[in-house]
C-alpha cells in the first residue's frame, strides 16, 4: 500500500556507512528535511486502519503519526537505535508512546539493565529488547529482565548492517502477530539477526519466513 508514499522537498538524504573488516560499522546520517516535514494524518489513518502493528523509526515526522496508531488500537513498537541517555528529549515521544521498545546497547557500559529498567518505568512500555551485538541481547518486562547469549550457529560475521532491524522484525512477527512466547520470539529475532550478519552490503539474501522456521526447528 503506497498511498502514503511522499517526497522530501529537501532531496534524497545521503548517509555515510563506514565498514570495518570484522563486520562492524559506523553510520553518519544526513536527515535532510525530515525535521520539518508534515504528514497527512488522515492519510496515515487510512493506511494504518485495520493493521495490528505499527513499528516506528526515529525520523522526526514519524512522531506525528504516533497518536493515530494509538487511536486505532495498534500495538506500537519503536526502535530507539543507539541510545546515549534515557532522558534524550528527541526520543521522549517515542519512549512514552511505544508498548515495545528496541534499542542498541552499544552505549550501555556493558550492562543494559539500567536502561531497560528506565524505559519500563515510563510511558506504556511493557517489553524492552536491547540488542548487544556479539554479547547477545537482553529482554525486560515489568517484573523480570533476562539476558540471552549470542547464537553460535551461522556463517562468519561479514556485515552487521540490518542486524538490529532483523532482530526487531523477527521478534515482532513472532510475538505480536503469531502470539509466540517472549523467550521464543527473542530467539527467533536473534536467528534473523545472526543471518543478516552473514549477508554483505545488500538487502538481498535476508532470511525468509521459511528459512527462519527451518533454522529454528533445527536449533538445539
Amino acid at each position: 500500500d503506497l498511498r502514503a508514499l511522499g517526497t522530501d522537498p529537501a532531496g534524497t538524504a545521503r548517509s555515510v556507512n563506514i565498514m570495518y573488516r570484522d563486520g562492524r560499522r559506523k553510520n553518519f546520517y544526513d536527515g535532510k528535511g525530515h525535521m520539518d516535514l508534515a504528514v497527512d494524518l488522515d492519510l496515515c489513518r487510512a493506511v494504518m486502519n485495520g493493521a495490528r502493528l505499527a513499528h516506528f523509526h526515529l525520523l522526526n515526522w514519524a512522531r506525528q503519526a504516533l497518536p493515530v496508531a494509538r487511536e486505532l488500537g495498534l500495538t506500537v513498537a519503536c526502535d530507539l537505535q543507539d541510545v546515549t541517555s534515557v532522558d534524550d528529549p528527541y526520543r521522549v515521544d517515542f519512549v512514552e508512546q511505544a508498548e515495545i521498545i528496541f534499542f542498541s546497547a552499544v552505549n550501555d557500559g556493558g550492562d543494559p539493565r539500567p536502561m531497560v529498567e528506565a524505559f519500563l518505568g515510563r510511558g506504556r512500555a511493557r517489553v524492552v529488547v536491547a540488542g548487544m551485538g556479539d554479547r547477545g541481547c537482553a529482554l525486560g518486562t515489568r517484573g523480570w529482565i533476562r539476558r540471552f547469549p549470542p547464537l553460535a550457529n551461522g556463517g562468519p560475521v561479514v556485515d552487521t548492517n540490518g542486524a538490529g532491524d532483523s532482530l526487531a522484525v523477527g521478534f515482532l512477527v513472532s510475538h505480536v502477530l503469531q502470539g509466540r512466547p517472549l523467550e521464543e520470539a527473542v530467539l527467533r529475532g536473534q536467528t534473523a539477526a545472526r543471518h543478516a550478519c552473514t549477508v554483505r552490503g545488500t538487502s538481498a539474501g535476508l532470511i525468509t519466513a521459511e528459512e527462519l522456521e527451518e533454522q529454528c526447528s533445527t536449533s538445539p
